[in-house]
């Protein structure tokens, strides 16, 4: 049960930034502190992908803050959302049987998806409010990164 919420955490904070909880899954597994088993130590463990990871999840963070940056649900984006909140559930929960981790990848897409329009909503409705976007996406990055990190940090503990 505690695989399944930290899935849907990091489905939670996908829908925030999209390549921030894979940028820091990647990152803890090459470091060896999250463990992890075959196909997932080979790939998302690689130097060149985390470093790939992290790159984007920092351009991503100041893209966020311009104006011109469209929302995070149109052109389809909700889906790619709920595809790495996918991926990012399934790799939280690596250690598991294959039906957690599939439990874990839904969990992680289904929050991811739902999130993504609710987080929307929630910093359309502060803008309209008068507070200022940059501000609101800083708080964003705030939740996403605490969010992760938290999680990351009890899946340690936990394997």
């Amino acid at each position: 049960m505690r695989n399944l919420l930290a899935a849907g955490a990091m489905g939670l904070a996908t829908a925030g930034r999209s390549l921030t909880p894979l940028a820091l899954i990647s990152w803890t597994i090459r470091s060896g502190r999250l463990p992890s088993e075959g196909l997932t130590t080979t790939l998302f463990g690689h130097r060149r992908v985390s470093q790939l990871l992290v790159f984007g999840a920092a351009i991503e963070l100041i893209l966020d803050k311009l104006p011109m940056t469209p929302d995070r649900v149109s052109h389809g984006a909700d889906v790619y959302r709920a595809l790495l909140g996918g991926l990012a559930g399934t790799l939280i929960t690596d250690r598991g049987k294959l039906p957690n981790r599939l439990a874990g990848g839904l969990c992680g897409a289904v929050a991811a998806f739902a999130a993504s329009h609710i987080l929307l909503a929630a910093r359309r409705g502060f803008t309209d409010r008068g507070l200022p976007d940059p501000a609101i996406a800083l708080a964003e990055d705030g939740l996403v990164l605490a969010t992760v990190h938290h999680f990351l940090k009890q899946s340690r503990a936990t394997n």
